[in-house]
């Protein structure tokens, strides 16, 4: 369960014929993850509710500050989440990540 959102921004997509909202929180454990979100309206105002019942990612440093890019090239627009882990909190290097969406938005498709 969600202790804390922490996204000030968050991203919207549209994915799954909804609205999708992406945000950080923190877990009771201390984690951050990357959550998603979907409007009940399809209205950016909301309402918006969890999609997935659990995080989308979560990673041992924490994954953080999530943004969504659509590659416009071809003949599709794919989504892609880009993200960082949270190594910064404890003094270490941070490493951004780029992975594909799934075309709902509500899932990570092969490797960062």
């Amino acid at each position: 369960s969600v202790a804390l959102l922490l996204t000030p921004r968050p991203w919207c997509m549209h994915g799954a014929g909804r609205l999708l909202l992406f945000y950080t929180a923190r877990r009771r454990d201390g984690t951050l993850c990357i959550g998603v979100a979907a409007s009940a309206s399809n209205l950016p105002t909301g309402p918006f509710a969890d999609a997935l019942g659990q995080p989308l990612l979560c990673r041992p440093d924490g994954a953080i500050d999530p943004h969504v890019f659509i590659d416009r090239r071809g003949d599709d627009a794919t989504p892609h989440l880009l993200w960082k882990d949270d190594s910064n909190a404890r003094g270490a290097r941070t490493t951004i990540f780029l992975q594909r969406l799934r075309a709902d938005g509500l899932g990570l498709e092969g490797a960062p």
